[in-house]
């Protein structure tokens, strides 16, 4: 090739060329004794979980042990029963099986996360003793969160190459506690988007259906984790991005109330905006193993490192519960209706909870509609997202769907773009504020709607409009990030799973609504999503993380002892 012939080529692309020099690096870091090849007729992730399809790369032990959370991991390994050395390689071969088939990671160090794990072995063959709470445990981390000597890119080829000198401080924490690296998963181009696509590592797939979206941004780990490729991860979420890839994938996730946990050293396109902050948080198999990694961050005192981190230890034990929780139900946010399995998932947790004896109690949540995203848009992109067009355009390269409709071709961001004010941001934070107020105080006065005469404890809703979504489908986000304009932690617990026989639907949608319309278009063969597992959000007041996990584990325990939830 000329030197003409390469000068003549847009940046992006000649950078492609590095890009897949390192897929193939990328797959070669995968033993060729457990590479699957994946057959793109089956449509369904989970045949690739079972030994019929993956008994020639796992034991029976592997396939089973890779199905414990990480708390039960934690104590087959203290004890002695199996050693991390036999979990990682597990979770490395499951990891590998994801890879082929969903397509969820963007670096892989299989073997140095075994030789790690080696050595946590010996260290407790030799001394009897772990070297944190930790020990031994596999966990995955989010492409933009720093893990030292890896790439660290948002699916940007601008970033690509961005190679980490140092962990960040939240990976620190984990590592020193005795957690085992061994992959980064991937996530959307520069992020903000439900679907995770990018030049960079391509389309990762819902864990549950190849021709549905595995969320975003986190949606790697979502996948990962959906395939049983990792028992946890650490995931960051600013409009819904740890608890959609946990909702479409049949997983746990929490997104914590803001500055709870720390960001230094998680990479982002817009630093120093500080309109809606990220929130890092767990994606995990378990509720208990979401508890873990808040309690393992924040047990080692995160605000000496981080100074953003708000000085409130983790009081989980100390937290006490109502006998009886008072909860508030949104059906709907009067502006894009939500499908069947939804709304069915809704019923199955509000009677469940009131059979128990709890009291329930109808929410609207007309604000949570087209005035949220009236609020948060401004917050999100107050230049117009200048600085990612810089990135994306600077280099020539494509936009993904996604991104391009959120940011590009939204009216919206056009406006703010051509503005440039930084009255229009003051401005932003002024309604963000009010808006804030304005739900305290409606949350104040629930006390006058219950029988009990007590305020709401949690409000439960849907997560998303749909269990998942075909793939560059424009989502409406205000489901999720209704929570993070609020600043209230939020979990994601599964309800049930969508079966078409059941799920029907005679809804009409209004025809000035185009997301509204849309929605009702992607429902017109339910099929699409049988199987798929449906799941509903819990969110507690602001600072309230602890109590509103601990609801959440109150709520999933009772949809299992009712007999619903999840299968694995």
């Amino acid at each position: 090739m000329s030197v003409e012939s390469t000068s003549i080529k847009p940046k992006w692309q000649q950078i492609c060329e590095a890009i897949q020099e390192k897929q193939e690096r990328l797959k070669k870091a995968v033993p060729e004794a457990w590479r699957v090849e994946a057959d793109a007729s089956i449509t369904n992730p989970r045949i690739y979980l079972e030994a019929d399809k993956v008994g020639h790369i796992l034991s029976n032990d592997e396939l089973a042990i890779t199905k414990c959370d990480a708390v039960e991991i934690l104590s087959e390994i203290h004890s002695g029963k199996v050693t991390s050395e036999f979990v990682t390689t597990a979770f490395c071969k499951r990891a590998a099986v994801a890879y082929a088939v969903t397509n969820p990671l963007c670096e892989i160090f299989f073997d140095e996360g075994i030789a790690r794990a080696k050595e946590l072995d010996k260290y407790l063959k030799e001394t009897g003793k772990v070297v944190g709470p930790l020990h031994g445990l596999p966990i995955s981390v989010k492409d933009h969160i720093d893990v030292q000597g890896k790439d660290t890119n948002m699916g940007l080829t601008a970033w690509y190459g961005n190679v980490a000198e140092q962990h960040a401080a939240s990976v620190k924490i984990l590592y020193d506690a005795g957690a085992v690296l061994y992959c980064k998963t991937s996530m959307p181009q520069a992020g903000m988007a439900n679907e995770t696509v990018s030049p960079i590592h391509g389309t990762t797939k819902c864990a549950y259906s190849t021709l549905l979206t595995s969320g975003g941004s986190s949606g790697g780990e979502g996948s990962l984790i959906g395939m049983f490729g990792s028992p946890m991860g650490v995931g960051t979420d600013i409009a819904g991005s740890i608890r959609s890839p946990a909702s479409y994938n049949g997983i746990y996730g929490f997104k914590p109330s803001e500055r709870r946990l720390p960001l230094l050293g998680e990479r982002t396109t817009d630093s120093g905006n500080v309109g809606i902050l990220v929130s890092l948080g767990p994606i995990a198999r378990s509720l208990r193993g979401c508890e873990l990694f808040m309690r393992i961050i924040l047990n080692a005192e995160p605000w000496n490192v981080d100074p953003s981190v708000l000085r409130m230890p983790w009081r989980f034990n100390e937290e006490k519960m109502p006998e009886k929780l008072t909860i508030g139900v949104v059906r709907w946010d009067h502006f894009v209706m939500p499908h069947p399995p939804i709304s069915r998932a809704l019923d199955i947790a509000v009677d469940t909870l009131r059979k128990a004896g709890h009291e329930v109690i109808e929410w609207e949540a007309k604000e949570h509609g087209l005035p949220s995203g009236d609020v948060i848009l401004p917050l999100f992109y107050p230049n117009g997202a200048r600085h990612v067009f810089d990135l994306i355009d600077g280099m020539g390269e494509p936009w993904i769907g996604p991104i391009r409709r959120g940011m590009k071709d939204n009216p919206v961001v056009q406006k703010l773009r051509e503005s440039n004010q930084i009255e229009d941001y003051w401005n932003a934070v002024v309604a963000r504020d009010q808006f804030r107020v304005d739900y305290a105080q409606r949350w104040n006065d629930s006390a006058k709607l219950t029988a009990s005469g007590r305020k709401l404890d949690a409000i439960i809703s849907p997560t998303a409009t749909s269990v998942s979504f075909p793939h560059d489908f424009n989502r409406w986000s205000g489901y999720t990030h209704i929570w993070n304009l609020l600043d209230y932690p939020t979990s994601v617990v599964g309800v049930t799973h969508a079966d078409s026989k059941v799920d029907t639907w005679d809804y009409q949608p209004d025809r000035n609504n185009e997301r509204d319309v849309a929605n009702w278009e992607i429902y017109k063969d339910p099929s699409l999503y049988d199987g798929c597992p449906v799941a509903i959000s819990i969110s507690g007041r602001t600072g309230e993380d602890e109590k509103t996990l601990k609801m959440t584990m109150m709520i999933d325990d009772l949809l299992k002892r009712a007999g619903h939830g999840l299968k694995k």
